[in-house]
């Protein structure tokens, strides 16, 4: 009887552990956490392969702005 009852505390806790390290979190999580969107902006600046892919992405997400912004903006900086 007492083997059975460490058994199956011992399965619970496995069980229990592995569902807990299953569990995955988005990118939008992880920014939110301060700390860890800290470490991931470090890190990112720290390595020339990943910072260089996050200009290319920023490039990407700025270029239809900035075609957007020169279209408005003719009149005001003299036919610019």
């Amino acid at each position: 009887m007492k083997k059975s009852i460490i058994y199956f505390l011992c399965i619970a806790a496995v069980m229990s552990f592995l569902s807990a390290c299953n569990s995955k979190q988005t990118a939008d999580q992880s920014l939110k956490d301060n700390n860890q969107r800290k470490d991931i902006i470090v890190e990112i600046a720290h390595h020339q392969p990943y910072m260089t892919e996050m200009m290319q992405e920023m490039m990407k997400n700025v270029l239809p702005f900035v075609r957007g912004m020169r279209g408005n903006m003719r009149g005001f900086c003299g036919g610019m």
